[in-house]
């Protein structure tokens, strides 16, 4: 489907009258210029101040236009970048009123005082998304109860439309998916514990990865001469192991085409195996996900 009056995107979907969005979509804020998807979710990195009390309020109409009606922020730094960049700074109770979906962008601890100054403001049915990790759905509807909850697990790659969000509720959640595919790929799990698989396998998994892939830049130092720069050998050794699993090749099979019996590849592999160190990957993420549940406790 197509939005009205906007450039033509990747995906074949136009943006509203605003400025062309990486897949064609944009957010526009009333008055106070345009905003892309991923300027969205850059606001909270390049404030350059304390971001424990940020939020994002985003209103949605049918025909898949979106519209950042504005941003309820308790840190007066944060209040004055908005302002100062041209985005719309409003109060807590005149973001609600005015979006149809709410989205709770603070760190775990943060929300339920954040949900128990918003409930006065909450009317029926009134659409709430929350990104934070460990806070569990009846937590954030014992203090909303009139609202219709979300949960939805974003990770990194959403910077850059390349994300990968998982949706819990109770509520039929299919325009919460279609908002967050906006973002790069989104899905709905049935269970809430998959929400904290999904918090550490896909959003701490990243990490474990780049871990890796630090020491990896690292012994590139041995080889590289000078002037050379490794993240560029390090962007295109990656582009290259994407490109040899994207048409759903089997993982084992290009392990086996890399390696050759009592080569160099199955000498490291070797050593690898006897550091059992798939196990202490999947006991890393293990680790994550009994984090996540600790944090529903705290």
């Amino acid at each position: 489907p197509q939005g009205p009056q906007g450039s033509q995107g990747l995906k074949g979907d136009t943006g509203a009258q605003g400025s062309q969005g990486p897949r064609g979509e944009s957010f526009q804020v009333d008055k106070y210029g345009e905003l892309t998807n991923n300027e969205v979710l850059n606001i909270k990195n390049n404030s350059g101040a304390s971001t424990n009390n940020f939020y994002v309020f985003v209103v949605t109409n049918d025909t898949r236009t979106y519209r950042l009606k504005g941003i309820d922020d308790r840190n007066e730094a944060n209040q004055n970048w908005l302002q100062a960049n041209g985005h719309q700074a409003l109060s807590l109770e005149d973001a609600i009123i005015n979006s149809d979906v709410v989205i709770i962008c603070v760190k775990p601890k943060d929300v339920i005082s954040l949900c128990d100054d918003m409930k006065q403001h909450i009317s029926l049915n009134k659409k709430v998304v929350s990104v934070a990790a460990g806070i569990k759905y009846r937590q954030i509807k014992d203090c909303l109860d009139d609202a219709k909850i979300f949960r939805a697990m974003p990770n990194i790659g959403s910077k850059d439309n390349l994300g990968i969000t998982s949706i819990f509720s109770r509520e039929e959640s299919s325009d919460i998916v279609e908002l967050f595919k906006h973002l790069g790929e989104a899905f709905t799990v049935e269970d809430e514990d998959k929400i904290d698989l999904h918090t550490s396998l896909i959003g701490s998994g990243p990490a474990f990865f780049l871990e890796i892939i630090n020491e990896f830049e690292k012994r590139l130092d041995e080889l590289l001469p000078d002037g050379e720069t490794k993240r560029d050998i390090t962007v295109t050794f990656l582009s290259s192991l994407i490109a040899s699993i994207k048409n759903g090749e089997n993982l084992e099979d290009i392990i086996d085409s890399i390696k050759s019996k009592g080569g160099t590849t199955e000498a490291g592999l070797n050593h690898l195996y006897s550091k059992d160190f798939t196990k202490v990957f999947s006991e890393a993420v293990d680790a994550a996900v009994n984090r996540a549940k600790e944090l529903s406790m705290d």
